[in-house]
């Protein structure tokens, strides 16, 4: 009796019928196939079930090669019999059904493609920000004696050796914030934290140059490496970095960004800070400076020492010519 027959006698279950294909295949000298492995459906040629339902199909029969195998080999009849039961291979299916999208619904398709991966980008580079680790954003300051006046009469080195003292927007020369923004970050107050039209300049002058010259950083980038205090040379680090930036600017305003460099960046020695440099280089508060002095203080972080006016005048006068000279050419000084 054969399969078909076998299964059409019983035909009352699919388990019975299970029962009878595999008693079948060992009749025929062939391995036991798996239980539920004919009950695929979709595929012509499955047995009728009582109620007229189609519920599977014959499967593969096994080569003559495969019969006359000793033993025979239960693996080469699962696998054939699950090609058989798949039909078109999944590459195929794929295929067919680009093949039976029309021709005009192909841009379109490609565009909600298109747009499904730019929103997860999206959603992956959001994330990335989110969770980027924030250093302590404060910093030990120097201790301040004043009199009845408020006028200073000493100053305390901070508890890591530095002459920081706290500042705010409120007690800088505003003429010296024009300078400082116009030369280091002239999109300051436009852009996310990178400003990427400056990082691709930076990366033409670099490759013209035949080295780095420039890394393109903003003033929150500039912030960003001050707080972690790590070289950013590097392409992990400057990734570090412009991370670390765009984390800052979700957290911060603008103005709470400026403050911080204020009090943090170097001006040579153990001394840091617009008003700790103005106070030590020049005597005097940094909220009233003339547009020389101002443009020295922003001048001296870029490389603050070698451009030390009490070690190098000339190469301090120097970088306070070429401020003064950007800043002549942007209108910020007559």
């Amino acid at each position: 009796m054969g399969f078909q027959q076998v299964a059409q006698f019983l035909g009352g279950g699919d388990q019975r019928r299970d029962d009878a294909l595999r008693r079948g295949g060992r009749l025929a000298g062939r391995s036991a196939l798996p239980a539920g492995l004919y009950r695929a459906g979709g595929v012509r040629g499955g047995f009728p079930s009582p109620g007229g339902e189609r519920r599977g199909h014959v499967p593969a029969r096994l080569s003559r090669t495969d019969r006359q195998r000793p033993g025979g080999d239960p693996g080469i009849a699962v696998n054939r019999a699950r090609r058989a039961a798949d039909g078109p291979g999944r590459r195929r299916r794929r295929r067919i059904l680009w093949r039976n999208v029309s021709r005009p619904g192909k841009p379109a398709l490609a565009g909600v493609a298109a747009l499904v991966l730019l929103a997860a980008g999206w959603m992956a580079a959001d994330r990335w920000i989110a969770t980027a680790p924030v250093p302590e954003l404060g910093a030990p300051v120097s201790a301040v004696v004043t009199d009845r006046h408020g006028e200073m009469l000493r100053v305390f080195l901070a508890a890591d050796d530095r002459w920081r003292l706290p500042v705010a927007l409120g007690q800088v020369d505003p003429g010296y914030l024009e300078m400082l923004v116009a030369y280091e970050d002239r999109r300051f107050e436009r852009h996310p934290g990178v400003d990427p039209l400056a990082m691709v300049r930076a990366a033409l002058g670099n490759l013209a140059a035949g080295r780095v010259t420039s890394g393109g950083s903003t003033l929150t980038m500039q912030v960003a490496r001050l707080l972690t205090g790590k070289p950013t040379r590097e392409i992990p680090a400057k990734l570090a970095q412009i991370r670390l930036a765009l984390a800052l600017e979700r957290r911060l305003s603008k103005a709470e960004i400026l403050e911080i460099y204020l009090q943090r960046a170097p001006f040579g020695g153990n001394i840091e800070g617009v008003r700790a440099a103005a106070l030590s280089y020049f005597g005097k508060e940094a909220r009233r400076l003339s547009a020389a002095e101002a443009a020295l203080l922003v001048a001296l972080p870029q490389s603050p020492e070698a451009r030390r006016p009490d070690r190098d005048p000339d190469a301090a006068r120097a970088a306070r010519a070429r401020v003064l000279e950007r800043a002549e050419r942007a209108g910020g000084i007559d």
